[in-house]
């Protein structure tokens, strides 16, 4: 029920689904991918999360930097995404919240021009950091950040939710304000070793085995779009996070 998280472990799938298009030869498993992914990604869009959006845009430009989309295929990419936005104006208007962030370049913040979400988010975000400043070792530990949130909230003093559950709404400062920063070391190494073999793998097989590339390099591509939309959300649903870097450290 949590459309976010919805949003999220969809975007891990859409590289998957879009390189077994690639490399399927039968037709039919590659239209068969091709609709699953569409849907897929219509699922994404249909979350309005503001989080994924940025993730789908960040995989679309890893996939043009590896020349896996050409520009013809951008230029269909930004007409869908014109369709989209026109098809859902509300979509259009929980992106534009992104251009409030800016309200925050200056000393003083001006709260009028910012919305309440994004004053959540970035209280939030700013309290987990507190947090980590307060407990660099061993943090305030697993599930506890919600019990310091409203403590270190006020001392950001932009807007306190009082009396909800909250989180960090960020990965890394979630993880180091609950395990410390020696637990965010551990979850970076873990997550960029692996990456680092994907990495290594991709190499060695892009001349001599062509198809081993073509499973190394999606499963990069879906861990990266987590760490992007990791920006804006704290781990959590983490089954689906384990399982895709499982099966990434197997290819």
């Amino acid at each position: 029920g949590e459309t976010n998280r919805f949003a999220q472990v969809l975007l891990m799938l859409v590289p998957l689904g879009i390189f077994r298009f690639i490399d399927e030869r039968s037709a039919f498993l590659r239209w068969t991918a091709a609709v699953a992914t569409t849907l897929i990604v219509v699922g994404v869009v249909l979350t309005f999360s503001r989080g994924a959006a940025v993730g789908l845009v960040a995989l679309v430009i890893a996939m043009a930097a590896l020349r896996f989309v050409r520009p013809r295929h951008l230029i269909g990419v930004v007409l869908a995404l014109v369709l989209v936005l026109a098809a859902f104006p509300q979509y259009a208007v929980r992106l534009g919240t992104f251009g409030e962030i800016g309200a925050f370049a200056g000393e003083n913040v001006n709260r009028g021009s910012v919305g309440g979400a994004v004053l959540s988010r970035v209280t939030e975000t700013l309290a987990a950091a507190l947090v980590i400043v307060d407990h660099p070792v061993i943090g305030v530990g697993p599930d506890m950040f919600n019990i310091y949130y409203e403590e270190y909230a006020e001392d950001v003093g932009l807007l306190v939710r009082q009396d909800a559950f909250r989180e960090a709404h960020n990965l890394y400062l979630g993880i180091g304000a609950e395990l410390g920063v020696p637990g965010l070391v551990v979850f970076l190494i873990i997550f960029l070793l692996t990456i680092r073999m994907l990495i290594q793998a991709r190499r060695a097989s892009i001349d001599r085995r062509p198809d081993l590339e073509r499973l190394t390099t999606p499963f990069l591509l879906s861990l990266m779009t987590y760490a992007v939309t990791g920006l804006f959300l704290h781990l959590s649903f983490a089954r689906f996070f384990w399982l895709i870097m499982a099966v990434a450290a197997a290819a």
